[in-house]
């Protein structure tokens, strides 16, 4: 929790070094090199340009369709490797 993985920034790979101590005397240490990669799923929030916009809709648009809003607010995703890079609203 709090990490900060951006791949973007600081890369995909990390080494950790765990080490193990017992309590006994003497005492015994045992320790191992872990590897770990991380996958740049969608690190970063998307963000609208545009935060407040006023719209005006007919009073009964036709249900599931989508509104007459022109242009669409898009939304950004600062993630360059994540699955969509852009999100309309409909």
């Amino acid at each position: 929790r709090g990490a900060d993985l951006d791949v973007n920034r600081y890369g995909e790979r990390y080494n950790l070094t765990v080490a193990v101590f017992d309590m006994g005397s003497p005492q015994r240490i045992g320790n191992c090199l872990v590897a770990i990669t991380v996958i740049d799923v969608n690190n970063q929030r998307p963000y609208f340009d545009t935060l407040i916009r006023r719209e005006t809709i007919p009073e009964n648009p036709t249900i599931n369709q989508p509104l007459p809003i022109s242009p669409q607010y898009t939304a950004k995703d600062p993630d360059t490797t994540a699955n969509c890079s852009t999100a309309s609203s409909t």
